[in-house]
């Protein structure tokens, strides 16, 4: 099994503690908007660090293997969910069923207790795909062009609901988006490890952050960057800033290792998956005995214990 590194672990807790503290902020100002930024791309950049080009005859079964007990998992742990919401929420056997439906097709129609899921099956397109383009486009630059044809395509349209007059199954079109993090993330890992303790890289990109930070309170832009609903503004933003931010969150994450703080995000880290998955049927409980939302970002799903899933592994783990 592959040697687990600190500071990817680090990152992935920086990632999901913003994820959970996002869906919990009552105030979408600034701070909101900052977080979205870059709290999902994080993910997405870090889906591609270990993938590997399989041959051509092998990808049917690497979709099998890898990606389709992912899949199987989603459906079981969100059926699971959808059980205990229905209890909870005392819902018609036609609303419940109606809940599965939405969870088989996915993207924007799950909310409440599911919201957070859309990620699962985006994750599992753009990981398909970008394997995809490194094993059957050999020469690189080919793959960059046509990895950039689709980011470009995918934030040129309002959404799916405008283009087609119903969302995709799975947010698929999302994954026209996260495929381009996903490939930078392939491609950048090893340059990112040669550089990630450099201390004047850190200093500069931590100025262009709070730059940008800046810009946005002070009104020169208004980038919003919503992928699970599409709503992406200042599209000339949606490369640079989100990847800005993921490579400051790396090198942050980097030297927090050495830090006291170690082994508090790495449990944390090292159950992103869970929390995920959990953090807001969380809410919903705490919703139902009148604590406010506000105080659910210390909430115990930060340290449940992961879902031990037997094909859970670290390698295609998307959290």
């Amino acid at each position: 099994m592959r040697r687990r590194i600190d500071w990817i672990d680090i990152a992935k807790a920086l990632g999901i503690i913003a994820v959970v503290i996002g869906h919990a902020a009552p105030v979408h100002g600034t701070f909101f908007k900052v977080l979205y930024w870059w709290h999902m791309p994080l993910f997405f950049v870090m889906a591609g660090f270990f993938l590997k080009p399989v041959a051509k005859k092998d990808y049917l079964n690497f979709l099998k293997e890898k990606l389709l007990p992912l899949y199987l998992q989603y459906l079981f742990v969100g059926f699971v969910l959808t059980l205990i919401n229905a209890v909870m929420e005392q819902m018609s056997v036609n609303n419940f069923l109606q809940a599965i439906g939405d969870l088989f097709y996915g993207g924007t129609l799950l909310n409440g207790t599911l919201s957070a899921f859309w990620y699962m099956t985006v994750y599992l397109l753009a990981v398909a795909a970008a394997v995809a383009i490194i094993s059957f486009i050999k020469t690189g630059w080919q793959q960059w062009l046509l990895v950039i044809i689709i980011f470009v395509i995918g934030v040129t349209y309002k959404n799916a609901q405008a283009v087609f007059g119903f969302p995709l199954p799975g947010d698929a079109d999302v994954a026209l988006c996260a495929l381009l993090y996903t490939y930078v993330g392939y491609r950048g890992f090893r340059l990112l490890k040669r550089r990630i303790s450099n201390r004047p890289l850190l200093i500069g990109v931590a100025t262009l952050a709070s730059g940008l930070i800046i810009a946005q309170q002070q009104g020169i832009f208004d980038f919003k960057f919503y992928l699970k609903s599409h709503t992406i503004t200042e599209k000339w933003l949606t490369i640079a800033v989100p990847l800005v931010f993921c490579l400051l969150i790396f090198m942050f994450a980097y030297w927090l290792q050495y830090t006291p703080a170690l082994h508090l995000f790495l449990l944390i880290g090292r159950h992103t998956l869970t929390i995920m998955y959990a953090h807001k049927l969380v809410f919903a409980i705490l919703e139902q005995i009148h604590i406010p939302e506000l105080f659910t970002i210390s909430s115990p799903s930060t340290v449940s214990p992961r879902y031990h899933g037997r094909y859970c592994v670290f390698y295609f783990s998307p959290f």
